[in-house]
């Protein structure tokens, strides 16, 4: 005798309908496993990722930084060297012309080409403020070599009046002489040394003024 209730389903049935519903979803209130790395949720991944790139970064200009240096450094020790040396000069007399001749030195290790001369001179109670415009230039066109005769450059001259003449041997005011030096070498063009000189009536000779004598 069979008992009245409804009908279980056999196992053929649940098997139909699990294909034709498809694999089951999981609904949105689901928890997911966890357990799945995805690589998006990685907190680290960008922080380490611009920490990389920076680091290459530095390292990259920290090598050309010490590859520059190196190559400066090796410049610096191997270039011409243009100093200035000896002046000497007609005496100051009152109806003759200023006549002087600069020496330049090669202190350096490799040659000096194209070395030119531009100057001046004033007479004043302190150092001139020179510029460029009132230079006399006078160049030279042969090479300063490293341990050869100092350069002469051809003698500058300058007629200054005889009243200027009086007041610089009276020593009212002063006399000085500015010039610079413009040369090249094998490692750069336009090297500038600038040389300033103060004619000393005790001594009577152009002593060098220390604190304008430089390279640009």
């Amino acid at each position: 005798m069979k008992s009245i209730g409804p009908d279980k389903p056999n196992n053929q049935d649940i098997n139909d309908k699990e294909i034709a519903m498809g694999p089951e979803v999981p609904s949105k209130n689901e928890p997911r496993d966890n357990n799945i790395c995805h690589k998006d949720n990685d907190p680290y991944a960008r922080p380490i990722a611009i920490l990389a790139l920076v680091t290459s970064i530095v390292a990259a200009v920290f090598t050309w930084w010490q590859v520059d240096i190196a190559k400066d450094t090796a410049n610096r020790q191997l270039r011409a060297y243009i100093v200035p040396g000896s002046i000497t000069f007609q005496p100051i007399k009152k109806g003759l012309p200023i006549t002087l001749k600069l020496f330049v030195n090669n202190m350096g290790q490799s040659p000096a080409y194209n070395v030119s001369q531009a100057c001046v001179f004033r007479v004043a109670q302190t150092p001139h403020n020179y510029t460029t415009a009132e230079f006399k230039k006078d160049t030279h066109q042969g090479i300063a070599i490293i341990g050869k005769e100092p350069i002469p450059f051809d003698n500058v001259s300058t007629t200054i009046y005889d009243r200027e003449i009086e007041d610089v041997l009276s020593k009212r005011y002063r006399l000085f002489y500015y010039a610079i030096v413009r040369y090249s070498d094998i490692f750069k063009g336009g090297h500038v040394l600038h040389v300033c000189s103060e004619y000393s009536v005790e001594s009577n000779s152009f002593i060098a003024m220390p604190d304008c004598n430089y390279e640009e």
